[in-house]
């Protein structure tokens, strides 16, 4: 009878040990649905207000090309001028970087600065070329790198975050010298606003063996 009863104990132990495991794995497998099933909502609501935001602008776009097809012009308050880039510059965290791993730069990323004539960021439209150069210990400078965006990529290559406010600009690099530790970096924006054409100039860093 003993026997009988310790036999009965130890299947229904198992029973439930088993009861137990599958309660454990299904809940898992329904934690993660919810995690995914969360994600995807905050992709919607990012997704959302996106457009939203697109849709306000637009709204405001076309308020404005009405104004203008009307020849009407809202007044600036006296003493105060619509902000239009001025200068660029060179962020100084621009420099090389190694895309593919290998330990050797072999692109330079710029962070170009669009400021008015307070030396405020502003957001401009218009078109840019990069260029990247090295000058030898003789001879004169040559050029390793050279890229062009439009005004839609340059567009695209607003970034605001931890490193600023910013276009952030890349161009691919070859044939640097072996032991390279700076590079020249030149850029040209055209801003279709006003028809000037901004350059600026800096040494930046390059890691190569």
């Amino acid at each position: 009878m003993t026997h009988t009863r310790l036999m009965a104990t130890r299947v229904v132990g198992a029973v439930l040990c088993a009861a137990m495991l599958s309660a454990c794995s299904s809940g898992g497998k329904v934690s993660a649905e919810n995690d995914r099933l969360r994600a995807e909502n905050m992709d919607l609501k990012d997704a959302n207000a996106k457009l939203t935001q697109q849709v306000a602008g637009l709204e405001v776009r076309v308020t404005q090309l009405k104004n203008e097809i009307a020849g009407k012009s809202a007044p600036l308050p006296e003493g105060v001028d619509v902000p239009v880039c001025a200068t660029v510059g060179i962020g100084s965290y621009s420099g090389g970087f190694d895309s593919n791993g290998d330990s050797v730069d072999d692109s330079v990323r710029v962070y170009l600065e669009t400021l008015d004539g307070k030396s405020r960021f502003i957001q401009v439209i218009g078109d840019a070329k990069m260029s990247v150069a090295v000058t030898p210990a003789q001879g004169d400078a040559k050029t390793v790198g050279s890229v062009s965006f439009d005004a839609r990529a340059f567009d695209e290559a607003y970034r605001s975050g931890l490193t600023g406010t910013h276009y952030t600009l890349v161009c691919p690099v070859s044939g640097v010298p072996a032991g390279t530790t700076e590079v020249t970096v030149s850029v040209s924006f055209h801003d279709a606003q006003t028809g000037k054409t901004h350059e600026a100039k800096q040494l930046v860093r390059w890691s190569g063996k």
